[in-house]
């Protein structure tokens, strides 16, 4: 829907980098039009991705996946992952 947006937010607990939090849509990765990665500590942290309608342009009636891990090679002390949502605005 034309002028749509979604944001794909989560918390997080440790201090393991690369996050992998994406949005697929037919099993392809979305590119967000904007991310929030704060700093890792220790402590619960918050990451969100928004994608505009520009980025989901092509995708109406896709199926919609959420993908949420650690990257290949991250370093750290990832131990939780915790309310991942979805929503539309």
């Amino acid at each position: 829907e034309q002028g749509l947006s979604y944001t794909l937010s989560m918390l997080a607990n440790g201090g393991a980098t690369p996050i992998v939090l994406e949005l697929l849509a037919d099993g392809v990765p979305l590119t967000p039009s904007a991310s929030v990665d704060p700093a890792l500590s220790d402590d619960w942290q918050s990451f969100s991705r928004t994608y505009d309608a520009a980025s989901l342009a092509g995708q109406l009636g896709a199926s919609l996946t959420i993908r949420l891990g650690v990257g290949r090679g991250a370093s750290g002390s990832q131990s939780h992952f915790d309310a991942v949502s979805l929503s539309s605005f």
